[in-house]
């Protein structure tokens, strides 16, 4: 019997699509909550699961930057090794330069490199702080 070179997705897609680990159902596009899923989209291509190569952005724990975290790929069968985790707290123009830098020297799944910086910019936006509105006061009588 022939080995095929990705045996591990095909065997674990099916289990995946069993059990639809964390998927929202009963709504138009299907929607993922699984880690390392950039779009939050239940498909092959932007699956954290089923990757050896997989990438997660998520907003740092004090609200001021992101935390970049990808798969080892020589790590694959030891869970708790498998994932690093990267903080870039430098502001939004410089992270996403260092984004895209680590994607691209690392040979990081360049297809979701797109992906990847716009759920950085999400993040930045939705970090930012939002000016008070002004009370329009009640002028003075003279």
């Amino acid at each position: 019997m022939m080995q095929r070179k990705n045996d591990a997705n095909f065997l674990f897609v099916p289990s995946v699509k069993i059990e639809k680990n964390g998927l929202q159902r009963n709504i138009r596009k299907p929607f993922s909550k699984e880690p390392n899923n950039l779009m939050n989209v239940s498909t092959f291509r932007y699956s954290g699961l089923v990757h050896p190569h997989a990438i997660g952005i998520t907003p740092s724990v004090d609200k001021k930057g992101i935390i970049f975290s990808y798969k080892k790929p020589k790590k694959l069968y030891k869970p708790a090794e498998s994932i690093g985790r990267i903080t870039f707290k430098s502001g939004q123009k410089r992270t996403l330069k260092k984004v895209k830098n680590v994607i691209q020297s690392k040979k990081y799944r360049r297809d979701l490199q797109q992906a990847a910086l716009r759920r950085v910019s999400a993040i930045y936006r939705s970090q930012k702080t939002k000016p008070a509105k002004k009370k329009g006061g009640a002028k003075k009588a003279e």
